[in-house]
């Protein structure tokens, strides 16, 4: 019966380590202004009525009225405390590192109650409906439009820690796994978006790239970062790549030799079969290509087309005609003896 008393105290001197535990959590920024009304405080004004008849009750003789007095009254300002920030936007409308700091100190609360009692299940009620607010805020934050693909990245390794220091299948658990989880993919469509349409040049890709790079190799195989990693650092090397084709035509030739070497030996140093190696390849032979392309110098043409001749067609050459005269016999050499050759009509007729 003592110890219960002091247990309340402890109680109370606990809710000032709570809200440490997140200060520095770094959690992204809100994303519109905060008009947070005093739900907090009505909350915490019922709450210490609650441990006050709490107290009274367990120093109350067993039975007694005054048992049963304290018992109504404990319950009743514990329904009070928590219809306060029972309504969605009792909590939504306070700063989300507020939010934060509050589900803490219920958790601390909750932990330190007396199993089954009514301390116990008001902390529990109030970490669920906090929790809640903190993922709506949260959420509602991830998406803003204001916050970078960086910014958004950070937040997702934020709740990434939180997630790990969490209870294994505790409400806090499934709050920051929803918020990792959402962090993750929203910084991975705004780093997209940057990276294809943000104007960077092809140098600001690659070092994105190899950032994301890194961060790839030394995620967790198979976990959520490693997935997003790989994705922004895919995009951004597409995008390099990209970049540098719109670009080539305005680099000078030494800068074209001076870069084809530098892929060259960065091709060599990418790990055989990796998306950098591929990437060095195709940037050294895009500066190949550029080159011989410049160096080729094509025959001066005419500045107007010159019509090719077409050859006029030929008459056939005329045939000499072929006489061929009847052969005439000669003179006097009639077959018939009886006949003789007329010269004047150059034939054989009958002797009269």
């Amino acid at each position: 019966m003592l110890l219960r008393p002091l247990l309340a105290f402890t109680i109370l001197g606990l809710s000032t380590l709570a809200s440490a535990l997140t200060a520095n959590a770094g959690l992204p920024r809100d994303c519109y202004l905060s008009n947070p009304g005093y739900e907090l405080q009505m909350f915490r004004e019922q709450e210490n009525q609650m441990i006050s008849w709490q107290n009274i009750y367990y120093n109350s003789s067993s039975g007694s009225s005054r048992e049963r007095e304290a018992n109504i009254k404990r319950r009743a300002h514990a329904d009070a405390a928590l219809s306060v920030i029972q309504n969605r936007d009792s909590l939504y409308r306070y700063p989300h590192q507020t939010i934060s700091n509050f589900a803490d100190e219920m958790t601390n609360k909750l932990y330190n109650s007396s199993s089954g009692g009514v301390l116990e299940q008001t902390y529990r009620s109030a970490l669920n409906i906090s929790l809640q607010a903190f993922v709506e805020k949260g959420s509602e934050n991830l998406r803003c439009e204001t916050l970078s693909g960086e910014e958004t990245l950070n937040g997702a390794i934020v709740y990434e820690n939180l997630l790990y220091n969490a209870s294994s299948g505790s409400a806090r658990e499934f709050a920051f796994r929803q918020l990792r989880n959402l962090a993750y993919q929203t910084a991975g469509d705004k780093l997209e978006q940057e990276y294809r349409y943000g104007g960077m040049d092809f140098r600001s890709l690659q070092n994105q790239a190899i950032q994301m790079h890194n961060r790839y190799y030394n995620a967790s195989s198979g976990s959520v970062a490693e997935n997003l990693f790989r994705r922004v650092r895919d995009v951004a090397l597409d995008a390099a790549l990209e970049t540098f084709r719109g670009q080539i035509a305005y680099i000078s030739m030494p800068q074209l030799a001076q870069l084809e070497n530098e892929f060259q030996n960065q091709y060599y140093n990418a790990s055989s079969g990796s998306k950098l190696e591929s990437h060095y390849r195709s940037m050294r032979d895009q500066c190949r290509s550029e080159i011989n392309r410049r160096s080729y110098q094509p025959m001066p043409q005419p500045r107007y087309p010159v019509p090719v001749p077409v050859p006029m067609p030929q008459s056939p050459r005329p045939v000499p005609p072929v006489y061929n005269p009847r052969p005439v016999p000669a003179p006097n050499r009639c077959p018939d003896p009886n006949t003789r050759f007329d010269t004047r009509i150059g034939r054989c007729v009958a002797n009269r």
